[in-house]
């Protein structure tokens, strides 16, 4: 029986899929939780990685290693009340080792300098003689089915993260005219519904996280913002373009 890892992580979807560089190798030797967000329920499903985000659920198991990807006020108290053999935590300040030392065993750097957030857990992967992984990917349990169509994220909540609107309906009419079918995938409803009232024929569901994932693993193309979905279309092997 494989030991068991949670891996608490309660940043947006792209540092999630980010730390994909930690929870692939560990893979190789244990059962690996992660502990997210709810309004992220489905990320991983159809992975080899479970998912939970019931604080009661895990409250109630003995973990051989919990890592805190976060670090943050909020996931030192998820951490403080689970019970694990070793838990390891991140800090940038030095001084932080000694503060939460009656949480962690073991705590390891953030980098202060700006730095691409794949590199920024590589600390751990030293720490537990992990392999680096230079690109990260979600392992699903089936093969991809790629269908005759791409997939576009207008972007989040924040205008300053968004494609401009015009260019997204002038991306849909060049792809239509090469006869590839038209998803647009987000909530960001007040631009989509502005969208869709501009075209014809593209598809639009709401649907959960889940849901969304199945559309990006199924699309031949993806085209975001820089955003958690563009992060996650790469780690499902979808190609992608990110617009900024």
């Amino acid at each position: 029986m494989k030991k068991k890892v949670l891996l608490v992580n309660l940043s947006g979807i792209g540092d999630i899929v980010s730390s994909l560089t930690v929870a692939n190798p560990l893979l190789e030797k244990y059962e690996v939780t992660f502990f997210i967000p709810k309004i992220f329920a489905g990320l991983f499903n159809n992975s080899f990685y479970n998912e939970t985000f019931d604080l009661s659920e895990v409250s109630n198991i003995n973990y051989d290693l919990l890592i805190d990807l976060t670090s943050n006020q909020k996931s030192r108290e998820v951490c403080a009340r689970i019970k694990s053999k070793q838990k390891i935590g991140r800090y940038r300040d030095i001084l932080q080792v000694f503060r939460f030392r009656k949480i962690y065993s073991k705590m390891v750097p953030k980098f202060t300098k700006p730095v691409h957030i794949i590199k920024d857990y590589y600390p751990i992967n030293k720490l537990l003689d992990l392999r680096i992984l230079e690109e990260i990917y979600l392992k699903q349990e089936s093969q991809k089915n790629e269908k005759n169509i791409m997939s576009i994220h207008v972007g989040g909540d924040k205008v300053i993260r968004r494609i401009p609107e015009r260019l997204v309906i002038e991306t849909i009419n060049y792809f239509q005219k090469k006869e590839i079918n038209i998803r647009i995938i987000g909530i960001e409803k007040e631009v989509i519904t502005s969208i869709l009232s501009q075209t014809n024929g593209v598809i639009y569901e709401e649907g959960s996280l889940g849901d969304v994932k199945s559309w990006i693993d199924e699309s031949r193309l993806v085209i975001a913002s820089d955003s958690g979905l563009f992060h996650l279309a790469t780690a499902l092997g979808t190609p992608a373009i990110g617009l900024s």
